[in-house]
């Protein structure tokens, strides 16, 4: 490394590394334990420089103790991204091998120049007309410091630039892999903090009272869109990897993941959030599904986007009229058969079994039909779920076995959508109960029929007469996950009038928007 990159990064280290230390050594609630983990950040990311966007990122939700400490100016959050810059600089002095490319900084320097200057004279003039630059621990919204406050986030992301072009340049994959865990570890702690959120003060299905989801962010009391940026830019990192998963707990992990941050989109209330995830979405699954590389399987043809988007207009108009039926557990059920679907469709199935599987069908619907209509409502009784009785003995024992044939499959499959038709008309526990129990047996029985052995597995007494293709577990994830979606959208409009009050006022609202951007302008003259 050239004598004047040394010296940059020396004095860059000593600078973050000062700040850190002042800072931390003011803290308002713990000096020491302030410094403490100062100083683990900065080993953490001095040993291993590519994890930096996974401390970074991770302690993002974490790292905003305002309404505790009283802090505006600086938080936590600056003290995090000191304390990697300053273990991040200290290894590039010590190692000759991690070479930031110059070049490729000042390419985007050069492309955010306009911004850079525009944030520069805004904070000139933001400080001068507060009085001009005084220090002060306290300052608020009203005071020179304020200013400060709003540009720092462009210079943090400058000042960390360099440390990702050095990792990406060492090991791009590892980098990248860094970046998309720390995405996830950020995306999980927003779920987390609005989970919390809504517990805490509406209750996670109240759909109606005016109350918008700020998370983890205390900026937001006095408005912003922290948690709109937050989720655009980190589901689409989820989504991604929710599509690659291969392993069933992975996916579920991830899974749980992507449906706690449509719930933390839907309950933003924020039209631009409904607008900007799924644009983000199609966007990340788009360039994955060019990207190069030996893990890449996502080929999405015009074709398959149409198919999955008419399904997912038919799912929509089901869980509208489950919804209306049965409330949550109505559209629960709706979404859990919308996704064993994905599951049962890859079992083969041969020309002769369509007969009985067709009359299987006809039977089961005219037995739905007859219990939904003739039989009382609220009272529950054996015949409505006898069919279910006489199919899950044999599945079960026939999964036992070893033997499950596609066939049985399909037949557990269809008495699981007849058995839920008529747990509609019933809104007791005992319906709740049975609906749940007819899905998990059912899932349990699918799964088995699926997960077995390939054709080329050696032939033994254990294996099964009918051996499928390897299952496609991101495609299942994504149609999974694009029925959840649409499953909570479905619910968060009907079970409540708020969205439906805001997207009608859509108009009046830009009316508003207008006239006050006129206004600020107006002040600049």
């Amino acid at each position: 490394m050239k004598p004047v990159a040394i010296l940059i990064n020396s004095l860059l280290t000593l600078a973050c590394s000062g700040a850190v230390a002042l800072l931390a050594a003011h803290h308002p609630l713990s000096p020491l334990l302030a410094l403490a983990a100062c100083a683990a950040v900065a080993a953490l990311v001095f040993i291993r420089l590519a994890w930096w966007p996974l401390a970074v990122l991770g302690l993002l939700p974490l790292a905003g103790l305002m309404p505790w400490t009283g802090w505006i100016t600086v938080e936590e959050f600056d003290l995090v991204v000191l304390s990697a810059a300053a273990g991040g600089y200290a290894r590039l002095v010590v190692s000759a091998q991690l070479r930031p490319p110059m070049r490729d900084f000042w390419r985007v320097v050069l492309l955010c120049l306009p911004f850079i200057t525009s944030t520069l004279i805004s904070l000139h003039i933001g400080v001068a007309d507060a009085g001009g630059l005084t220090w002060g621990w306290w300052q608020g919204y009203v005071e020179p410091l304020n200013a400060l406050r709003l540009a720092k986030p462009l210079f943090e992301v400058l000042l960390l630039l360099p440390l990702w072009l050095a990792a990406r340049d060492a090991d791009q994959t590892h980098a990248e892999l860094m970046l998309e865990r720390g995405m996830l570890c950020l995306l999980a702690g927003v779920v987390a903090g609005v989970l919390w959120e809504r517990v805490s003060f509406t209750g996670l299905l109240n759909f109606s009272a005016d109350y918008r989801a700020t998370g983890p962010f205390w900026e937001m009391h006095v408005g912003g869109a922290a948690l709109d940026a937050a989720l655009v830019m980190a589901i689409p990192f989820a989504a991604v990897a929710l599509t690659q998963a291969r392993q069933p707990l992975r996916w579920l992990v991830l899974g749980a993941v992507c449906a706690g941050a449509l719930y933390a989109a839907l309950v933003t209330f924020s039209r631009i959030v409904y607008a900007a995830v799924p644009a983000s979405l199609l966007l990340g699954l788009w360039l994955r599904s060019r990207a190069g590389g030996p893990g890449n399987t996502a080929r999405w043809s015009l074709r398959l986007w149409a198919t999955v988007a008419l399904a997912l207009l038919v799912f929509a108009a089901v869980a509208a009229w489950a919804f209306g039926s049965a409330g949550y557990r109505g559209l629960f059920m709706a979404w859990s058969i919308a996704a064993l679907t994905g599951l049962v469709w890859r079992l083969p199935f041969g020309r002769a079994q369509w007969p009985w599987l067709l009359t299987l069908g006809a039977l089961l619907l005219a037995w739905a039909v007859v219990v939904a209509t003739v039989l009382p409502a609220q009272r529950p009784t054996l015949v409505g779920f006898l069919p279910l009785l006489l199919v899950a003995a044999p599945v079960i024992t026939l999964a036992a076995l070893g033997r499950l044939t596609p066939l049985w499959a399909w037949c557990a499959y269809a008495t699981l959508l007849a058995t839920w038709a008529t747990a509609l008309r019933w809104g007791t526990a005992v319906a709740t109960a049975s609906s749940l129990c007819v899905l998990l047996g059912t899932w349990f029985g699918a799964i088995l029929a699926v997960a077995r052995r390939s054709p080329g597995a050696a032939a033994g007494p254990s294996q099964t007469l009918h051996p499928v293709r390897p299952l496609n577990w991101p495609a299942l994830a994504l149609w999974s996950a694009a029925s959840l979606a649409t499953a909570a959208v479905v619910g968060v409009f009907l079970a409540g009038g708020y969205m439906g009050q805001r997207l009608s006022e859509t108009g009046q609202d830009s009316l508003g928007r207008q006239s006050h951007w006129q206004h600020a302008l107006s002040l600049l003259r």
